[in-house]
Protein backbone atom coordinates (compact mmCIF):
# COMPACT_ATOMS: atom_id res chain seq x y z
CA UNK A 1 0.00 0.00 0.00
CA UNK A 2 1.22 3.50 -0.75
CA UNK A 3 -0.02 6.88 0.38
CA UNK A 4 0.66 10.11 -1.48
CA UNK A 5 -0.35 13.47 -0.07
CA UNK A 6 -1.15 16.57 -2.07
CA UNK A 7 -1.32 19.86 -0.20
CA UNK A 8 -3.46 22.53 -1.86
CA UNK A 9 -2.45 25.44 0.38
CA UNK A 10 -0.73 28.55 -0.91
CA UNK A 11 2.97 29.36 -0.43
CA UNK A 12 2.38 31.06 2.92
CA UNK A 13 1.54 27.65 4.45
CA UNK A 14 4.75 25.87 3.40
CA UNK A 15 6.61 26.08 6.74
CA UNK A 16 3.46 25.32 8.78
CA UNK A 17 2.69 22.32 6.55
CA UNK A 18 6.24 20.97 6.78
CA UNK A 19 6.16 21.28 10.57
CA UNK A 20 2.78 19.59 10.81
CA UNK A 21 3.97 16.67 8.68
CA UNK A 22 7.12 16.35 10.79
CA UNK A 23 5.21 16.53 14.09
CA UNK A 24 2.83 13.78 13.00
CA UNK A 25 5.54 11.54 11.56
CA UNK A 26 4.16 11.68 8.03
CA UNK A 27 6.72 9.90 5.90
CA UNK A 28 4.91 9.38 2.62
CA UNK A 29 5.53 11.54 -0.46
CA UNK A 30 3.90 14.94 -0.14
CA UNK A 31 3.39 17.31 -3.09
CA UNK A 32 3.23 21.01 -2.32
CA UNK A 33 2.90 23.33 -5.32
CA UNK A 34 2.11 26.33 -3.12
CA UNK A 35 -0.28 28.06 -5.52
CA UNK A 36 -3.45 27.50 -3.52
CA UNK A 37 -6.62 25.53 -4.08
CA UNK A 38 -8.06 27.47 -7.00
CA UNK A 39 -5.05 27.22 -9.34
CA UNK A 40 -3.30 24.00 -8.31
CA UNK A 41 -2.56 21.94 -11.43
CA UNK A 42 -3.50 18.57 -9.86
CA UNK A 43 -6.75 19.95 -8.46
CA UNK A 44 -7.71 21.24 -11.90
CA UNK A 45 -6.54 18.12 -13.77
CA UNK A 46 -8.41 15.71 -11.50
CA UNK A 47 -11.39 18.01 -10.81
CA UNK A 48 -10.98 17.99 -7.02
CA UNK A 49 -13.75 20.15 -5.60
CA UNK A 50 -13.63 19.31 -1.89
CA UNK A 51 -11.13 18.29 0.77
CA UNK A 52 -10.19 15.81 1.89
CA UNK A 53 -10.38 13.82 -1.31
CA UNK A 54 -9.34 10.19 -1.02
CA UNK A 55 -8.98 7.81 -3.94
CA UNK A 56 -8.34 4.12 -3.61
CA UNK A 57 -6.50 2.40 -6.45
CA UNK A 58 -6.09 -1.32 -6.95
CA UNK A 59 -2.76 -3.04 -7.62
CA UNK A 60 -3.07 -2.27 -11.34
CA UNK A 61 -3.48 1.45 -10.66
CA UNK A 62 -7.20 1.52 -11.49
CA UNK A 63 -9.32 3.85 -9.34
CA UNK A 64 -11.76 1.58 -7.49
CA UNK A 65 -13.29 4.30 -5.32
CA UNK A 66 -13.15 8.09 -5.46
CA UNK A 67 -14.88 8.68 -2.13
CA UNK A 68 -12.92 6.27 0.07
CA UNK A 69 -13.29 7.73 3.53
CA UNK A 70 -14.92 7.14 6.88
CA UNK A 71 -16.14 3.71 7.90
CA UNK A 72 -15.91 2.23 4.42
CA UNK A 73 -12.18 2.98 3.98
CA UNK A 74 -10.67 0.24 6.16
CA UNK A 75 -12.78 -2.63 4.73
CA UNK A 76 -11.93 -1.50 1.19
CA UNK A 77 -8.22 -1.34 1.97
CA UNK A 78 -8.39 -4.85 3.45
CA UNK A 79 -10.25 -6.11 0.39
CA UNK A 80 -7.79 -4.73 -2.13
CA UNK A 81 -4.76 -5.83 -0.10
CA UNK A 82 -6.24 -9.32 0.15
CA UNK A 83 -6.41 -9.28 3.96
Amino acid sequence: MEVIGICLDDASARVRTQQLLKNHGVNWPQRFEGVGFSTDAYRLLYVINSLPTVWLLDKQGIVVDSNARGEKLEPMIRKYLGL
